[in-house]
């Protein structure tokens, strides 16, 4: 059923704690939001995009920091949770915990919300997603903007910077040697051969390169020339890129030949170029803190 969101476990967890009256830990709360919503254990694993944190886990502390504002419930000790007076009579109404309703009824609620510097969170109390959310799915979209100006800018190149660029991305990768690592061929008589990199650092082996700027999606037959090129060279392993798509033939072909063959689209070429500071610079760098886990309990 997917991993619900934040303020849905609001009212169960309150329930929970409700139950027995209670200090409960949160990894007993993470244990029994996991079964309230029969969420898999493959389910729980699922990070944020930042990595740092999993999905799961991230919600039920954001729903548990809710309830500790309004102060439905208290902090026992390090990591421990136990219902106020305030929460079980919260607890016996049926209303979704929503951050809508919670700033509505519980003045230190809004009273947070409206002091934070975070204008995600101040500016609007219904979110349905955590800040946390909110800030990956704005670098993602930023991300994706990068990657259209990205994929104008090599739309303008000549065929040969763009092999250059390849090449460029390839070292940023780690691969190449110490010297000479990798470079474009000479732009007549490359036999089908566009760059030549070296896969380690003592260049024992050696990735041979196709790159096509082109507008229309490449099929089976350029892979099917890429592959007699390589064997030209009595080569093995070989990377096609282009900054448009591959077609359906094109990808299955690719799979069934003998030759390690890597494809990489438009849309993955200008991923790996953000991911490897290539055509890109950093502009900004935003330190996010959090609580120590290990001091305190939170996983927020």
């Amino acid at each position: 059923m997917g991993i619900p969101k934040y303020f849905e476990f609001s009212r169960p967890l309150l329930n929970f704690l409700a139950k027995d009256s209670k200090s409960h830990s949160m990894q007993e709360i993470y244990s029994a939001m996991a079964e309230a919503f029969n969420i898999s254990k493959e389910e729980q694993q699922k990070l944020l995009p930042s990595g740092i944190q999993t999905i799961f886990k991230n919600r039920v502390s954001w729903a548990k920091q809710d309830l500790f504002w309004c102060g439905l419930i208290s902090r026992e000790n390090r990591g421990v949770y136990k219902i106020t007076k305030s929460g079980l009579l919260e607890s016996k109404n049926s209303k979704e915990l929503d951050r809508s309703y919670l700033t509505d009824k519980y003045p230190n609620l809004k009273e947070k919300f409206s002091s934070s510097s975070n204008s995600v969170i101040k500016t609007d109390k219904t979110t349905d997603i955590t800040a946390e959310e909110s800030i990956s799915n704005a670098y993602e979209e930023i991300k994706e903007r990068i990657a259209s100006d990205l994929t104008d800018n090599i739309s303008k190149m000549s065929p040969y910077s763009f092999e250059q660029l390849v090449v460029d991305l390839l070292n940023a990768m780690g691969y190449g040697g110490l010297s000479n690592g990798g470079g474009v061929t000479k732009k007549s008589n490359d036999e089908g051969i566009d760059g030549i990199i070296n896969q380690d650092k003592l260049g024992l082996d050696v990735i041979y390169l196709q790159a096509k700027r082109w507008q229309s999606n490449v099929g089976s037959p350029e892979i099917q020339n890429f592959v007699g090129a390589l064997e030209g060279k009595h080569a093995t392993k070989g990377i096609f890129i282009t900054t448009s798509k591959f077609s359906k033939k094109a990808l299955n072909y690719a799979q069934t030949v003998s030759h390690k063959i890597i494809l990489i689209d438009g849309d993955m070429l200008a991923k790996l170029m953000i991911d490897y500071n290539v055509g890109v610079s950093t502009y900004r760098t935003i330190k996010l803190k959090r609580v120590d886990s290990d001091y305190f309990d939170s996983d927020i």
